[in-house]
């Protein structure tokens, strides 16, 4: 068994010092609101509003627009703003550069928003610690075919006191090199057809809600990180050549199927104290870790691990009087350096999974439940298989 990796505390807390990549601060010019287009001649279109301004009506961006302090633009409820392909770009990483409201939809559509402590909040964010938000709260803030680049949060939201919540519904659009991209303190994500890449903490769920569906995380440090309750529904998602690809902690729970993580210092961990998570019909390959466990409720359907330089599933001794059960059935464990290693005893259950040319155990599981059905053949260590009894595999 592989030593376990130094462990955390909890998940990463993204700050205005962390070092950025800046690129050159582009010209601010005018917005315009779509309702005022057909005011006055064509030749003397209406004056935009400017930085820290609130927008009450559809807005389209016709050039881009720095705000160099302060907030960048307020929406009002039920507001579109059409970014039109224009950048609306921040002078600090201590600014927000949107800010929705508490009730009431909006959209944020077709455009950069780059270099802001927070690209788009349900409060101002000015780099202070979690703070409630105004509310109570209710609206849903849409994005659509929007780049989000170069800051500490991309959507960031706080549920207010009395536990209502902003949802953010994100669609079609890219976040890069973001400390934490998808910030969601309480409420709901729907994140759908989006590519998370080169950020720190991609998905934050602090309780509440999040499903993420078609979507790329590729390159981040922790790409969907779940705690304090929340839970998280992944369908038919690639991660790719992340640090970690799904990890919980107190509480926070994760559902992935039909999906592929490549190339992971850990694809899937569950933190002592974590709540459920269900690994069904995924392929997880190529990297340090496949799975690897320290508590919780783990269960693992028709997966299919390898290429793991370590273990493609270990599970660590929880510590004194956390209950932990594994049910791990269907799946195959090949050409890493362990197949299964358990420090669980009858808390894993085993079944008709094969474990094949490891460099070290196939399945060393002491005190496992044998659900029957199991395979192994040349892994490294003898006897193939402990814990359950093992027919001969090729």
């Amino acid at each position: 068994m592989r030593l376990l990796p130094r462990r955390r505390t909890g998940p990463p807390r993204p700050t205005p010092e962390t070092t950025m990549r800046i690129t050159t601060a582009l010209p601010g010019l005018a917005l315009v609101a779509v309702a005022a287009l057909g005011a006055g001649p064509a030749h003397a279109a209406p004056a935009g509003p400017a930085c820290g301004d609130t927008l009450t009506v559809d807005t389209v961006l016709t050039a881009d627009l720095t705000c160099a302090d302060g907030v960048g633009l307020r929406l009002g409820p039920g507001v579109t703003l059409d970014l039109d392909g224009h950048v609306l770009r921040g002078g600090s990483l201590r600014q927000t550069g949107v800010v929705v409201p508490a009730g009431g939809d909006v959209t944020i559509t077709d455009g950069v928003i780059t270099f802001w402590g927070a690209a788009v909040a349900d409060h101002v964010y000015d780099g202070a610690p979690d703070v409630a938000a105004p509310g109570p709260l209710g609206g849903t803030v849409h994005l659509d075919r929007v780049v989000v680049r170069d800051g500490i949060y991309g959507v960031r939201t706080v549920a207010h006191e009395d536990g209502s919540a902003t949802t953010v519904d994100v669609d079609r659009s890219t976040f890069s090199l973001v400390n934490a991209p998808l910030w969601i303190d309480g409420g709901a994500l729907v994140l759908h057809r989006s590519t998370l890449r080169d950020n720190s903490s991609a998905v934050v769920l602090r309780g509440g809600r999040a499903t993420i569906t078609r979507s790329v995380l590729r390159s981040n440090d922790g790409a969907v990180n779940v705690s304090e309750g929340g839970s998280a529904v992944v369908r038919s998602t690639a991660f790719l050549g992340n640090a970690a690809a799904v990890e919980t902690w107190s509480g926070g729970s994760a559902d992935v199927r039909r999906s592929e993580i490549r190339d992971s210092t850990t694809a899937v961990r569950l933190n002592a104290g974590s709540g459920s998570t269900v690994v069904t019909d995924v392929s997880i390959t190529g990297g340090s870790r496949g799975i690897q466990a320290e508590g919780g409720t783990l269960v693992v359907e028709r997966v299919h691990l390898a290429d793991h330089t370590d273990e493609s599933v270990v599970l660590f001794a929880p510590p004194a009087g956390q209950a932990a059960s594994a049910r791990i059935v269907g799946s195959t464990f090949h050409d890493g350096g362990d197949g299964v290693v358990s420090a669980w005893g009858a808390g894993l259950s085993l079944g008709g999974s094969t474990a094949t040319a490891n460099a070290g155990w196939g399945v060393h599981a002491p005190g496992a439940v044998d659900l029957g059905g199991n395979a192994a053949g040349g892994n490294g260590l003898e006897p193939q298989c402990v814990g359950v009894v093992c027919a001969a595999a090729p």
